[in-house]
C-alpha cells in the first residue's frame, strides 16, 4: 500500500516540466488571493494515459466521496485477491496535483465528477455508469471475470 501511496504522491513528479500553465487568481471576501495553477500542456494528460496503460482498472477518487466508496467496494468483491495488483486507485484530494488532473480529465472525458473510472484502457465513466455494467455481467467479461 506504501508504495502505492508513494506513486500517487509522484503522479506528475517531473511530468509538468516545460508545460504550459495557466494562473486563475480570485479574490476570497477578505481580499486575499486565491491562486489556483491549472497545467494546461500535455504533460499532465500524458501522465493519465500512461496509468491508465498500466493498469487494469483505474480510479481517480475522492476519499471522502460516497460514489467513489461504492465503486473502490464493488471492485474489491469482484477482483478479491487480484485487486490489489489490478487496481490502481488515485485520491486526487490527497494529490498535491489533484486540481490538475482533475482538470485533465474533465478535458479528456467531459466528466466533471469522481469517480472517474477506466476498466482496460477503457473510461466508462462515474458510480452509476460501473454500477449498471456491473448489473449487465458487462463489467465482469470487460475483466475477464466471466466464466
Amino acid at each position: 500500500k506504501s508504495s502505492k501511496m508513494g506513486r500517487a504522491a509522484g503522479f506528475l513528479a517531473g511530468a509538468a516540466v516545460g508545460a504550459a500553465a495557466v494562473v486563475l487568481v480570485a479574490r476570497s471576501k477578505s481580499g486575499r488571493d486565491l491562486r489556483a495553477q491549472l497545467d494546461t500542456g500535455d504533460a499532465v494528460r500524458s501522465r493519465i494515459k500512461a496509468t491508465i496503460e498500466e493498469h487494469d482498472v483505474v480510479i481517480f477518487s475522492k476519499s471522502y466521496c460516497p460514489f467513489c466508496k461504492r465503486v473502490k467496494g464493488l471492485f474489491g468483491q469482484m477482483l478479491g485477491a487480484s485487486a490489489e495488483s489490478r487496481m490502481y486507485v488515485l485520491e486526487l484530494d490527497h494529490n498535491p496535483d489533484g486540481t490538475q488532473i482533475q482538470a485533465a480529465l474533465l478535458d479528456l472525458t467531459k466528466q466533471r465528477t469522481v469517480p472517474n473510472v477506466w476498466v482496460q484502457g477503457k473510461h466508462i465513466g462515474g458510480n452509476d455508469d460501473t454500477q449498471e455494467l456491473a448489473r449487465s455481467g458487462k463489467l465482469q467479461a470487460m475483466l475477464g471475470l466471466t466464466k
